[in-house]
């Protein structure tokens, strides 16, 4: 369609040029039967030119004229012009020479145009001229237009070639096509760059239909066959190629596009926004539509990466089966994730941020957990409702590259059903199973070898079931539940003969070797928020023989008689010496209405211990009682502790002093060591 810039019609594009074409070919009609009767030979050029400016009225020049009574009903013109209105650099036209000499009909059987260019008077100039001519009808058995500028309707082109057939043009200015084809070298659609643009046509009623629809664009090519509605402005396809086509800015450049497509098969395609990135697009999408900046379509394919920008995850080799639409997104995935395999079922709702998945599977999947994984996870869940309702993973692996969570596991396996969680948060709606097979688990150097977990989760409950946890060489078995809102709660820990090694980490300064018996029986009901208050239960620690390193708990019970304040840190530090036996260790707890009382007693080396401790849960409060005595030498210490259990104040007062022997006061307080600065804090009465 050549249009002025600066004029806009609800016209088609083909209206415009058919209507110039038309008049222009009226005009040399009219001039070919005069010629034939008038001149001779190519002498033509004065008296055509003389004759036009008295018959329109206007200023018309033309370099030269190519005229031969020998082919009367062909003319040639090199360079003509309506002054600076309206010109051409080369016009051809072969007519019906007995139409030109009809009233009704004018038929012309092959008009050529070159270069038209136009300013933005010719379409005022046309309309003007077309008042003057005398044929009811014009039809045109083809009409060829070369070189000639488009900008309108969305198109925007400094060279077209258009070839249309079979145009009727009526005096009331309709017409009619019924086909063509028309290319452009290069030029824009709605502001988006193309090369290489061509298709034929057929017209029929509103629609023109597409054939052989080809375009360099958007870095890729596409191809396809379909129709336009020339009313609504909108494509629809039976077929549809695209090909390496990258779409790097979301969808919103096509905002004034409508397209349709039964078919539509995409090759090695990208689509990125601000949010997803998807490359490698290669499959087929059935009820294709873009409508307003939106698609819905059925698709199914590959994908080479479909990745979650902000999020910082990726999924690569992926097989996919999807609806996408405006509102909602579902299907199935199958793909790689993290060195392993993925696939799941999934439905997105875009409005309330709301996403479901079952059937989520994950096998040999290596998990590096780093800084940026832990932010891109908070982001993705926290601003989402999630449900997951299956999944189950196998042969998984975690590494944890977060220097505040030094934890690896080498092999995990399990499943998870129904669970909610609710803007990063738990919620569940329906009871939600967990089952946990584990490995090999390291926490820093603190090794799990085994691990098998049962848990469920439920509005009202939270109940869990450990009957294996296995350490180096000894295991421990754990099971409780917890009333979310009201009802029973209990915690049960069992370990029997439990190598007190498999403690001993880098964790803590101090090792462990012995064994122990160890038990938690704790139950709890009501409310809750009183969940503490209700608590009742009994707990227990017995060993035959225990060592513990860097604990001299013998210089309590020895040293000058000076009364010593402590705090835990500076107290650990002093005692932070020679390794300590502890012999015959009975500790005794009970838990009763939020209060726990623990009563024990053990052997040092050569002194007896015995002690009392009260924790206030309600108000966090601590206080203790340890007395350590040796009879044969005759010396007794008291340990009392007392004030908030987060910050508890040590006082150590020797009662007796019988035999002298190494204790706190003995101590080089000139040596530089952690033990001599925890003195120096230590104050004395």
């Amino acid at each position: 369609m050549v249009i002025p810039y600066r004029r806009v019609h609800k016209k088609t594009l083909l209206s415009h040029l058919i209507k110039w074409a038309v008049i222009f070919a009226i005009f040399l009609a009219i001039v070919l039967s005069v010629l034939i009767f008038l001149f001779n030979g190519n002498k033509v050029k004065e008296p055509l030119t003389d004759f036009i400016n008295n018959k329109l009225g206007t200023e018309f020049t033309v370099n030269s004229v190519e005229f031969s009574p020998l082919y009367p009903n062909t003319i040639k013109l090199i360079k003509p012009a309506f002054s600076d209105t309206l010109s051409a650099d080369e016009i051809y036209l072969e007519l019906d020479l007995k139409s030109a000499f009809a009233d009704k009909v004018l038929a012309i059987r092959d008009l050529y145009i070159k270069n038209l260019r136009l300013n933005h008077d010719a379409p005022e100039f046309l309309r003007q001229k077309l008042s003057t001519l005398k044929f009811d009808d014009i039809k045109i058995a083809a009409l060829r237009i070369d070189g000639t500028p488009v900008y309108g309707y969305g198109i925007k082109s400094d060279s077209a070639r258009i070839r249309l057939y079979n145009i009727t043009l009526n005096k009331d200015l309709t017409y009619s096509v019924k086909e063509g084809n028309l290319s452009f070298n290069k030029g824009s659609f709605l502001n988006l760059p193309f090369k290489n643009l061509s298709f034929a046509f057929t017209h029929e009623g509103d629609n023109l239909n597409l054939k052989d629809l080809h375009a360099a664009v958007l870095g890729g090519s596409i191809a396809g066959e379909g129709s336009y509605n020339l009313q609504k402005q909108t494509f629809t396809f039976n077929r549809l190629n695209l090909n390496k086509i990258i779409i790097k800015d979301g969808l919103s450049p096509f905002s004034s596009v409508s397209i349709s497509g039964k078919e539509v098969s995409l090759n090695d395609c990208l689509f990125t926004n601000q949010e997803i990135l998807l490359s490698g697009i290669t499959g087929s999408a059935s009820s294709f539509s873009l409508l307003h900046g939106n698609i819905t379509a059925d698709f199914k394919g590959s994908l080479d990466e479909i990745s979650l920008i902000k999020h910082r995850l990726s999924l690569t080799d992926s097989t996919v089966s999807a609806r996408v639409g405006s509102t909602e997104t579902a299907g199935n995935i199958i793909g790689s994730l993290f060195d392993g395999d993925i696939s799941f079922n999934f439905n997105y709702q875009n409005k309330d941020k709301t996403l479901s998945v079952n059937n989520f599977n994950l096998k040999n999947n290596k998990i590096e957990y780093t800084s940026n994984l832990e932010t891109a996870l908070n982001e993705f869940i926290n601003p989402r409702q999630i449900y997951i309702e299956s999944c189950n993973f196998s042969n998984l692996a975690f590494i944890s590259h977060v220097s505040d969570l030094p934890l690896n596991i080498l092999d995990f396996s399990g499943n998870i059903d129904n669970l909610a969680m609710i803007k990063g948060k738990v919620q569940n709606r329906k009871a939600g199973i967990i089952n946990l097979d584990v490995n090999s688990l390291t926490y820093s150097d603190f090794l799990l070898n085994k691990i098998k977990l049962i848990a469920t989760i439920s509005p009202d409950l939270l109940s869990l079931s450990a009957p294996e946890i296995k350490f180096r060489s000894s295991d421990v078995s754990l099971s409780g539940s917890l009333a979310l809102k009201e009802g029973p709660s209990f915690l049960l820990l069992q370990g029997k003969n439990f190598n007190l090694a498999d403690l001993n980490s880098n964790l803590s300064r101090r090792l462990l070797s012995g064994r122990a018996d160890i038990e938690v029986n704790l139950q709890s009901f009501g409310s809750f928020d009183k969940l503490i208050e209700n608590t009742n239960g009994t707990f227990y620690l017995k060993s035959p023989e225990m060592l513990v390193s860097n604990l001299a708990l013998d210089y309590l019970n020895g040293g000058d008689a000076k009364t010593r304040n402590f705090t835990v840190k500076d107290l650990s530090a002093a005692l932070y010496d020679k390794d300590c036996g502890l012999y015959d260790l009975n500790l005794l707890g009970c838990v009763k209405r939020g209060n726990i009382y623990v009563s024990g007693n053990f052997n040092l080396s050569s002194d007896n211990v015995t002690a009392n401790l009260h924790i206030d849960l309600r108000t966090m409060l601590i206080s203790a009682l340890c007395i350590i005595e040796n009879k044969l030498e005759g010396n007794t210490t008291q340990i009392s502790v007392s004030n908030k259990l987060n910050d508890p104040k040590i006082t150590i007062k020797p009662i007796q002093r019988g035999t002298i022997r190494p204790g706190l006061s003995d101590i080089d307080k000139t040596e530089e060591n952690p033990k001599t600065q925890a003195l120096e804090h230590a104050s004395q009465s």
